[in-house]
């Protein structure tokens, strides 16, 4: 005759063999173990949403990210931070990796990343040859920068690379960036840096 379950009930399994049948609060099989079906779904489910997601990230490896845009960037010589119109000349050799494959049209699409002094540093940028790129700065808010500090950081931000190139990676856009770094002392430029690093986008 079969048990009639209200709607308070919680159904168990025995996990005795000899007495797998259904019960109520737990109760079956004298002195046997229970344990809650639900528990035992929800674990299972657990299981199988884990492998599903291990499995679709493993379907899509990172192809994009491996070697930088630029190889060896450098700013030229002659900037004067004291000129009417400063402006900065960032040229690089061929990249390294998956960047070295980049078209000339990809480093078109750089720009200020807005951030930091850029708001009121930078003017524009853009790419005036193969493997250079101009950015012109505001008098006004360089000097006021450099008022405050001898060293300098303005950043640039260049696109993830799967519209340019064959190469595929999980979750939004990735975000390339450039870190130029100048100390300027008494008006003159005394050293300057070009960092490349990734911003990975989120899932």
């Amino acid at each position: 005759m079969g048990i009639q379950l209200g709607k308070q009930d919680v159904v168990y399994l025995c996990v005795d063999t000899r007495c797998a049948v259904m019960c109520r609060s737990g109760v079956c099989c004298s002195r046997q173990r229970c344990v809650s079906i639900l528990v035992l779904m929800l674990k299972v489910i657990s299981l199988c949403l884990l492998y599903a997601l291990s499995a679709c990230v493993e379907s899509v490896r990172d192809t994009c990210t491996g070697g930088d845009n630029m190889g060896n960037p450098q700013i030229s010589e002659g900037f004067d931070p004291t000129a009417p119109n400063p402006e900065l000349h960032l040229t690089w050799e061929p990249g390294t990796g998956n960047g070295a494959a980049l078209p000339d049209t990809y480093f078109d699409a750089v720009r200020p990343a807005m951030i930091g002094a850029n708001r009121e540093v930078i003017l524009s940028v853009q790419r005036i040859a193969p493997r250079e790129i101009l950015i012109q700065l505001a008098p006004e808010g360089l000097a006021r920068n450099l008022a405050l500090s001898s060293e300098l950081e303005l950043t640039l931000q260049f696109p993830d690379r799967r519209k340019f190139i064959a190469c595929t990676h999980p979750a939004s856009g990735d975000t390339y960036i450039v870190t130029i770094t100048l100390e300027i002392h008494e008006g003159v430029l005394s050293r300057a840096t070009v960092e490349q690093s990734v911003w990975l986008g989120p899932f």
